[in-house]
């Protein structure tokens, strides 16, 4: 029997487990998949966006009562994970197709405050702080990429695309090694020269 329960009762133990297209949270993806609805994306946060730090976490996207929630794998764009432009990156989150329930934001690229709460609920002990970010801010990062993949999805390793940008660079985050860090890079790489790879998390909020 597959025990489900509904995305509004949402609650901090829910974290790591799976939101199907159908409004119901599941434990795992081939649980929501074994009664035919689609394993959209995976809860990473649960808190309001109505705190202290409310410009933090909206940064002029979506607003949140509930918490966030991370696609299951890594979006593509022209058929490659490994983004190293910019300016293939939104045209990539918008046509990100992958079904989600009503009642809940568009999918959209996390901004760099927005990755330190997905971090934090997912078990880092840093606190995601306000105000101007610097080039090589540590941030641990939790359990995220083992929640992803215990939860059925692809594991998370590498540069991610934020969108926090300063003057003419953007932020990525660093997500593996011990090298887990915010950094500046330019948005156009020439990846027949330079062996960076950059990839690209959608998330939405609910």
């Amino acid at each position: 029997m597959v025990v489900r329960k509904k995305l509004s009762d949402a609650a901090a133990d829910d974290i790591g487990k799976v939101i199907g297209a159908d409004g119901y949270i599941y434990n795992h993806k081939d649980s929501a998949e074994a009664i035919g609805t689609t394993a959209s994306a995976m809860i990473a946060y649960i808190g309001s966006a109505t705190g202290a730090n409310e410009a933090d976490i909206n940064a002029s996207k979506e607003g949140f009562t509930k918490g966030l929630a991370i696609s299951l794998k890594d979006v593509q764009s022209q058929g490659s994970v490994w983004v190293p432009n910019w300016a293939d990156v939104e045209p990539a989150i918008n046509a990100y197709d992958v079904v989600r329930p009503t009642n809940v934001s568009n999918w959209f690229l996390p901004n760099a405050y927005q990755w330190m709460w997905l971090l934090r609920g997912c078990g880092s002990s840093d606190t995601p702080a306000g105000g101007d970010l610097v080039d090589g801010k540590t941030f641990k990062p939790g359990n995220l990429a083992m929640n992803r993949q215990n939860a059925g999805g692809s594991y998370m390793s590498g540069d991610y695309w934020t969108d926090t940008g300063k003057n003419s660079k953007i932020y990525i985050y660093r997500l593996k090694g011990n090298d887990n860090k915010f950094q500046l890079t330019a948005k156009t790489h020439d990846p027949a020269k330079e062996l960076t790879s950059y990839y690209i998390n959608a998330a939405f909020a609910f």
